[in-house]
């Protein structure tokens, strides 16, 4: 199966032998929440066996396979994307932080 990613996390049944196929997907997070999972993605000489409660960050752009060894519950959260609130606000927060310090008058002694 393919499986195109959206905004949110999804949590696919996976029985015995399923495989899911998932591209473009640089910083999403396969989890395997039940079962057995063997990951492996393109250009990575090395496979990843997963057990109920662990995960994996995709590192590049190319298709990854999930195939199920045993029968459980594939999770793929996405990235989070480099615009998000958070990414841009905490940065402004800290600039805001070290811009007020720097106009703050020196204690007196």
């Amino acid at each position: 199966m393919d499986l195109k990613l959206g905004l949110a996390t999804v949590a696919l049944p996976l029985a015995r032998g399923d495989w899911v196929r998932v591209e473009r997907a640089r910083g999403a997070v396969i989890g395997c929440d039940e079962g057995e999972l063997w990951v492996t993605q393109h250009n990575d000489l090395q496979d990843y066996i997963l057990h109920a409660g662990q995960s994996f960050g995709i590192q590049n752009d190319g298709p990854v396979l999930a195939y199920a060894m045993q029968a459980g519950t594939l999770r793929v959260a996405p990235p989070v994307a480099a615009d998000a609130p958070e990414s841009w606000w905490n940065p402004f927060a800290r600039r805001r932080a070290n811009v007020a310090a720097a106009l703050m008058p020196a204690p007196l002694r």
